[in-house]
């Protein structure tokens, strides 16, 4: 068991920074690919129970729970009883404090990339817990920059170095994301009721171009653009 005291020296904002601090553990990410939920969980628990989306990664639900919301991280081990380990040899229960209490926290963030890209980011969280009726709601506006590709050159050239094709090369792409989720909780016949529900839209681009320079100058322009939405709804019990 690992109590607030643990992490108070590395001061963590949320609850992703105070797992990577947990000795000898590492944060593995469930198969959202598979059918099913039982197959998709990751090895992160929260009060004794796996995350209830599927659709949302699990460092993403970290990052929401702040820091000051979380009392102790237990380390369980296989073999434990009352736990469905999952085939994991090793699990992170964040235990949250309870108690009537309503926060909230609002996060931007604006990055500058070369070549004139910007990353703007934008969120929002509220949750209310009372007597263990928990309401969470949270909604992010961003850009992500994909770095895969970027700016550079290819060119082309004979055996004997003679060049055959002088070009720059040029592929930005990105993802601009809206997304929002919705969780509730209670107590319920001696079991724990749970609904949560999650849109996501994502919108991705990319803008593909040579520009030759030998042996004729040309210019070569091509996009790409895929539009996904995202909805998920789920109940647990």
């Amino acid at each position: 068991v690992y109590a607030e005291d643990f992490f108070a020296r590395a001061q963590p904002s949320n609850a992703f920074d105070m797992v990577a601090l947990l000795p000898g553990f590492r944060l593995i990410e469930g198969d959202v690919e598979v059918r099913g939920y039982s197959g998709a969980a990751g090895n992160i628990l929260v009060d004794g129970q796996r995350p209830a989306s599927k659709a949302e990664t699990l460092e993403t639900m970290l990052r929401r729970i702040p820091a000051s919301r979380v009392l102790r991280i237990e380390l369980i081990r296989a073999g434990t009883p009352g736990y469905d380990m999952q085939g994991y040899p090793l699990l992170a229960n964040i235990v949250l404090k309870s108690g009537s209490k309503l926060a909230g926290r609002l996060e931007g963030e604006y990055a500058l990339y070369r070549h004139g890209f910007r990353g703007p980011r934008g969120s929002a969280q509220i949750s209310f817990d009372r007597g263990g009726h928990v309401v969470e709601l949270f909604g992010a506006a961003y850009r992500e920059i994909d770095d895969e590709h970027g700016f550079g050159s290819r060119n082309r050239f004979a055996g004997d170095s003679t060049p055959l094709r002088l070009a720059d090369y040029f592929q930005p792409e990105g993802t601009d994301v809206l997304e929002g989720t919705l969780a509730y909780r209670q107590p319920l016949f001696g079991g724990t009721l749970r609904l949560h529900g999650l849109v996501q839209d994502k919108r991705m681009f990319a803008n593909i171009g040579y520009d030759i320079r030998f042996p004729a100058a040309q210019t070569i322009l091509g996009s790409e653009r895929n539009h996904t939405r995202t909805y998920e709804a789920g109940l647990r019990f």
